[in-house]
């Protein structure tokens, strides 16, 4: 399930990328994609153990949620496995967006939630998001359609996403 995820990831990003003529290396952009999730099955404990004793820096909020812990993880991983930094970046940053993530970042942050595995969008919804004019405006839809579901489950917006939220709305009115 996790290697069909990724794969799916990896296709959507660099569709993204031509779509939206980000103008990154579709090879670079496909091997972010399939392993963004590279450490999406370990356990919290795994997780908040490696990010202590790696000393990563995280946030209290990834801390309280320690399956967010699986960016800033396989972040680290990946970039001692020889990444480049852009794609260290938008591994880091896939799951609750940045404003630091740069082009990659945010082709791969909308790719995982956009994939055509995912269940909680039909083709119909994907093909209406897709209409956005540049990545950023996608980004922007992709986070206010997340969030409604948050916050029909009683769930909370995280600041990260939340001050992404802001950067995008600043690039869209510049």
């Amino acid at each position: 399930m996790r290697r069909r995820h990724s794969l799916a990831v990896a296709t959507t990003a660099v569709a993204l990328n031509t779509r939206y003529r980000l103008g990154i290396d579709g090879d670079e952009l496909y091997e972010a994609g399939l392993h963004h999730d590279l450490a999406r099955e370990w356990e919290s404990e795994a997780l908040v153990r490696f990010s202590v004793d790696e000393q990563v820096e995280v946030s209290d909020e990834e801390l309280a949620h320690p399956v967010l812990l699986h960016a800033p993880v396989a972040a680290v991983v990946l970039e001692r496995a020889g990444m480049s930094h852009a794609q260290v970046l938008a591994v880091r940053h896939h799951t609750l967006g940045s404003s630091e993530m740069g082009l990659m970042g945010k082709a791969l942050f909308c790719a995982d939630y956009l994939e055509p595995n995912r269940t909680h969008l039909n083709d119909e919804e994907r093909r209406l998001l897709l209409q956005e004019a540049t990545i950023e405006a996608l980004c922007l839809r992709v986070l206010e359609r997340a969030w409604q579901w948050r916050r029909s489950e009683g769930k909370t917006i995280s600041r990260a996403s939340r001050a992404f939220y802001r950067s995008l709305m600043a690039e869209e009115r510049a």
